[in-house]
């Protein structure tokens, strides 16, 4: 009672808002896993209608940048049969009218209110560098981002003959595929042409898609994010952390750092939220 009478939320309000920010946070960069197979289905004026609210524009080239956060968007109202109603509700949890959880999930690179800033900072801060030149480096290399893999830490740890200041000097890569008992081995390098890169990537979203509608529980939204959780656990570990190049110093950013991290391994948690 004594939280009410001092206008602070209760402890349900909390625990939902909570979810809700963390959701957004699994959720944020979801456009870049599923951007590239949905272009062809989204609508012309969903575009038209959402570009500006979740895109940068670049005034020097005349265009919208970071795309894929109009695809997380897409992506939540597209597939909102197979996901919990409160992800599409306007009405779920605290925060101001504009931090619905769509846009808690999309707007990371525009962000307006402080739950939304939430989201943007920790995007920040998983990268190891700060805002400006997160944003300075997005579209850096991100032709090339299909065709690359992840490269494992083992390799260069027990290997003296290299320096590994490029990704030339490994021959070794995780396949891209979902998590197994032997994909969790690297591979050799073979060369990989974009048709073929392009059939892995279409296979490993096809895979997520098809396990998104198998899940169950949707009606108890904190187990239902367990069961999220690992599907993105098996299906974008070996995603590669970012589609661009450093741009200090023009190298992988696997490479970059002291550990090649993962889609998943930047921007989820690795322990199930809570059901407590």
């Amino acid at each position: 009672m004594g939280v009410e009478k001092h206008g602070l939320e209760g402890p349900e309000e909390v625990k939902n808002t909570a979810l809700k920010v963390s959701l957004a946070g699994l959720f944020h960069d979801v456009g870049k896993f599923s951007q590239e197979y949905l272009r062809k289905d989204i609508p012309s004026e969903y575009r038209e209608r959402n570009a500006d609210l979740y895109l940068r524009y670049d005034r020097s080239r005349n265009r919208h940048t970071h795309e894929h956060a109009l695809y997380t968007a897409y992506f939540i109202e597209r597939f909102s049969d197979y996901l919990p109603s409160e992800l599409n509700s306007p009405d779920w949890g605290e925060g101001e009218r504009e931090d619905s959880f769509i846009n808690l999930a999309a707007k990371h690179h525009r962000p307006e209110t402080p739950l939304q800033w939430i989201i943007t900072q920790a995007d920040c801060l998983s990268s190891g560098i700060d805002r400006a030149e997160f944003e300075r480096g997005e579209e850096i290399g991100i032709k090339e981002y299909r065709t690359t893999r992840l490269l494992p830490l083992f390799e260069r740890l027990l290997r003296r003959d290299k320096d590994f200041e490029e990704a030339d000097h490994f021959l070794w890569r995780y396949p891209l595929s979902p998590l197994s008992p032997t994909s969790i081995f690297p591979v050799r390098v073979e060369a990989l042409s974009r048709e073929k890169a392009r059939e892995e990537y279409q296979n490993l979203f096809e895979g997520f898609t098809e396990d998104l509608k198998k899940l169950c529980h949707k009606e108890k939204i904190e187990l239902w994010a367990q069961h999220f959780d690992s599907l993105l656990r098996i299906y974008t570990s070996h995603i590669i952390v970012f589609r661009q190049l450093c741009p200090q110093d023009k190298r992988p950013s696997s490479i970059r750092s002291s550990k090649p991290l993962s889609f998943r391994e930047r921007y989820f948690s690795s322990r199930p939220l809570s059901t407590r």
